[in-house]
């Protein structure tokens, strides 16, 4: 079984743009995309629409160098709510 997520690619030319992309505007991008998705009828039972992800990274490829950074971001409420707890009458 498999199932298909969409991200967010993003590949600079130098080190230092890596070093100086704003990590946090890229979270955001991808949250309001997932926003996005959900406000136009996307549901649970599709995870990979609501799913998603973004790569920044860097290839030196003279020096055979990676980096990369990856980003997954959550939706999170206001107040958190706890499962409810489930007696089990044949449990002693």
């Amino acid at each position: 079984e498999s199932v298909t997520l969409n991200g967010l690619l993003y590949n600079v030319n130098t080190l230092q743009a890596f070093k100086t992309a704003d990590k946090n505007k890229l979270l955001a991008q991808c949250v309001e995309k997932n926003f996005d998705l959900l406000n136009q009828g996307a549901t649970f039972t599709n995870v990979g629409s609501v799913a998603t992800f973004v790569v920044l990274a860097y290839a030196d490829l003279k020096k055979h160098t990676f980096v990369y950074w990856f980003g997954f971001p959550t939706l999170k409420m206001e107040r958190p709510q706890l499962p409810k707890l489930v007696h089990d009458a044949s449990v002693p």
